[in-house]
């Protein structure tokens, strides 16, 4: 990414509006939006839930998020917004429409931010900053974040059929309680249960492109016993190795 579009993925201001004011947004929003509420009131609407701001609070809206804004003062409304494209790991977080719980400092660093022209990567390290603040209070979507779960630990066993749940729990920072319950709830299936699948689905694919003996594919991909790979393959493909061996050679 190179540096124009690394700063025009950043959008820091301060906005005022007349007394009353109507934004439709409904075709979602074109980046992240962190804001703080200096002076006014406001009502956001999306079509999974409604937040109400008053002077003082720190809001959040998703990138994407279709949603209508009522905004409400009794001479100006002024807010500081900050606007972004790219976060690490953000989108998949499932973060929602929200007010969230802040201090001072954050508070104090947002009117920092909008103040300083142009984002350099001093702002941008002041704003990585916030969000590190931020994001450990915020509200996920559980079903989104299950998703970027779920795909997370799937694509790190097709990597390495035989790493362990708890390293990869510890790569990717997921905690291991988090990825058993997430797949038992979602996916229907236990992570090592994907793990059989996916080493018979390899298996299946040694059969029919080489000569090694069961034994031999058993062995490389680490099953405990030749026994215990033809019990698994058949609990997966409702057939023997042989009898996919022996069409194979048909």
């Amino acid at each position: 990414m190179n540096d124009v579009i690394f700063s025009n993925s950043f959008v820091f201001n301060r906005c005022e509006r007349s007394k009353y004011s109507y934004t439709d947004c409904t075709k979602g929003s074109c980046k992240h939006y962190f804001a703080y509420m200096h002076k006014g009131t406001a009502k956001i609407v999306s079509d999974k839930t409604t937040i109400y701001i008053k002077e003082g609070d720190v809001f959040y809206i998703p990138n994407k998020c279709s949603y209508k804004s009522y905004w409400y003062g009794e001479d100006a409304i002024i807010f500081d917004s900050l606007g972004f494209k790219y976060m690490p790991n953000f989108d998949e977080n499932g973060f929602v429409l929200q007010s969230i719980s802040s201090t001072k400092e954050e508070i104090d660093l947002i009117e920092k931010l909008v103040l300083r022209k142009p984002i350099d990567y001093e702002a941008v390290a002041d704003f990585y900053r916030l969000v590190s603040l931020l994001a450990p209070k915020m509200k996920k979507d559980e079903k989104s974040y299950a998703e970027h779960v779920i795909k997370t630990i799937k694509k790190e066993i097709y990597f390495d059929c035989h790493a362990k749940i708890s390293h990869i729990a510890k790569k990717c920072n997921i905690s291991e309680s988090v990825i058993y319950a997430t797949f038992k709830k979602y996916a229907n299936i236990t992570p090592n249960e994907f793990r059989q699948k996916v080493l018979i689905e390899k298996a299946n694919e040694i059969l029919i492109t080489t000569d090694k003996s069961i034994e031999e594919i058993s062995q490389a991909l680490q099953f405990s016993s030749s026994s215990y790979f033809r019990k698994i393959f058949k609990k997966y493909t409702g057939t023997t190795p042989k009898a996919v061996r022996k069409k194979t050679i048909l």
